[in-house]
């Protein structure tokens, strides 16, 4: 959601090597200057956030746009993180990042040596681990340079991102919008289960009304074979955005945007901008085999902005706790600003809670929070990041907020901001066609990983790219205290280092890079 106010890269961009080392360097000078902002209380507890450091590296002569990135830790070893996003200008495609070091220094890496016949781009990339450390890139292939699916496509990387398989297709060509995710408890590997938005699909007995429905599977054999698919939620419904979540004992839960009746005879769907939507969940509690009724946790929710047939428009953020515990989160324009709103259930989505807003603020202040994302850590803790313009009266400035829950989603300690710097929501790629009305698109995804006492969080960012449609990918960590007081063994530096020497810069970025390949190269 934002304010109205050429030349197309390789399928998967890796930034040359000039643009490595002012990333580097980028990230050393954020490093050794120390964060500004002092520890910041949220509820009873102290929470360090470390210096956020620039993931991606952006031309200067031809600014990229790269937005929507999704995060992933390694169970066999937590200090390797790989972050996926997609790139939107000056066309599409992918880019993937590792890091051996926990998320504090990242190096580019190009999965895709060739795409597969038929398919000219890369796009909308996410990425996953099996239990055996096994990591899953899949993405979107597009058939030309303005779209058009040419089906969705899985790879994988045994050896930490320095080799992966050939790309073997997962859905085909209407299959769009799709997530993944693995149960590690299932089988050898872990079972893969995939949601995705099917595109035209005409429901049985009625083949004048075609439309697009939410389609899950799963797979125990790494993607080779699908189970057939089922078909979640009400027939002659214009259905986008599919979301996915797993939960204890094998639970699966899906949450998709439900924008109302389909046109008889086909066409668009009766979708605009500040219409109201319905929150939809679908739950599973035998491991994706199958799924009951489809249950409505808010009917009343005002579109933050509009979205054509094929989902250009952020899915509710959807996190499983406990067994049966569910927190649903969205951005809302009900009260005339756009807010961050959450309900929880306790019965698997059969009942939710009242919504509330998750930033604490009070209604209409003026300042938009929107495109929250959630995530849940082993002890429990409910963790949600999410973009925030309360800060700037002009409602144009950016920042990060995280917040977290300790009772399950029933309330939030105070939103800590881990930005030190706002990002100017006017600069992005300019969405096409009337949906778009001429907005700039600042993506579809904030990333967010909660292991153990930290939380690794990614975002879109303008700070290095003054032109438009210039964005990157920025990332932090914030980190719980540790039993006994202390930061958990991070710290940050306190005092200004200046490295006058040009060798000495440099010698620092290659140490800061080598110690992020360390895992990376095991």
């Amino acid at each position: 959601m934002t304010p109205r106010t050429g030349t197309s890269p390789s399928p998967t961009r890796s930034p040359p090597q000039y643009t490595i080392f002012v990333s580097l360097l980028a990230m050393l000078g954020i490093l050794v200057a120390g964060d500004p902002r002092p520890a910041v209380a949220a509820g009873a507890r102290q929470l360090a956030v470390a210096p956020e450091v620039a993931v991606t590296a952006n031309h200067a002569s031809l600014p990229e746009a790269y937005n929507s990135p999704v995060l992933a830790v390694d169970p066999t070893d937590s200090r390797f993180v790989v972050l996926a996003n997609r790139l939107d200008a000056p066309g599409p495609g992918c880019a993937l990042h590792l890091s051996g070091d926990g998320g504090r220094g990242w190096v580019p890496a190009a999965p895709v040596a060739a795409m597969p016949a038929g398919t000219k781009r890369c796009y909308a990339p996410q990425v996953a681990f099996d239990g055996h450390g096994l990591l899953y890139f899949v993405f979107a292939g597009l058939a030309g340079e303005d779209g058009g699916s040419s089906g969705v496509f899985l790879m994988t990387s045994a050896d930490r991102g320095r080799t992966f398989s050939a790309p073997r297709r997962l859905l085909g060509p209407g299959g769009v919008d799709a997530r993944v995710a693995i149960d590690p408890a299932v089988g050898i590997g872990g079972r893969l289960h995939v949601v995705w938005l099917q595109v035209g699909a005409a429901p049985a007995g009625d083949p004048s009304a075609p439309h697009d429905s939410v389609l899950v599977a799963y797979s125990d054999d790494g993607g080779r074979t699908l189970s057939a698919p089922v078909r979640v939620g009400r027939s002659g419904r214009s259905v986008v955005a599919p979301a996915l979540a797993l939960g204890p004992r094998h639970a699966v839960y899906l949450a998709y945007w439900d924008r109302g009746l389909v046109r008889r005879g086909g066409g668009d769907p009766q979708a605009a901008a500040q219409q109201t939507w319905s929150v939809v969940v679908a739950s599973s509690i035998d491991a994706g085999v199958h799924f009951g009724p489809a249950t409505v946790v808010d009917a009343d929710v005002v579109a933050v902005e509009a979205a054509g047939r094929v989902s250009s428009v952020a899915a509710p953020a959807l996190a499983a706790g406990g067994p049966g515990q569910l927190v649903a989160a969205w951005a809302d324009a009900r009260d005339g600003d756009v807010d961050v709103l959450v309900r929880r259930s306790g019965d698997g989505g059969a009942h939710w809670s009242g919504a509330r807003r998750l930033s604490g603020d009070r209604a209409a202040s003026g300042g938009d929070q929107y495109l929250p994302h959630l995530s849940v850590a082993r002890d429990g803790r409910l963790d949600a990041v999410f973009y925030d313009r309360r800060r700037d009266p002009a409602n144009v400035l950016t920042d990060v907020s995280y917040a977290y829950s300790s009772d399950g989603g029933r309330s939030f300690a105070a939103a800590t901001r881990l930005t030190a710097r706002g990002s100017d929501a006017r600069i992005g790629p300019r969405r096409p066609g009337p949906a778009g009305a001429g907005t700039v698109g600042f993506g579809t995804e904030l990333a967010l990983v909660s292991e153990g006492p930290r939380v690794v969080a990614a975002w879109t960012d303008t700070r290095n790219t003054a032109l438009p449609p210039g964005q990157d990918i920025f990332a932090t960590e914030v980190r719980f205290p540790a039993p006994g007081g202390g930061s958990g063994g991070m710290h940050a530096v306190g005092t200004a280092v200046v490295l006058i020497a040009a060798g000495g810069v440099a010698a620092g970025a290659r140490r800061r890079r080598a110690r992020a390949l360390q895992v990376v190269a095991a």
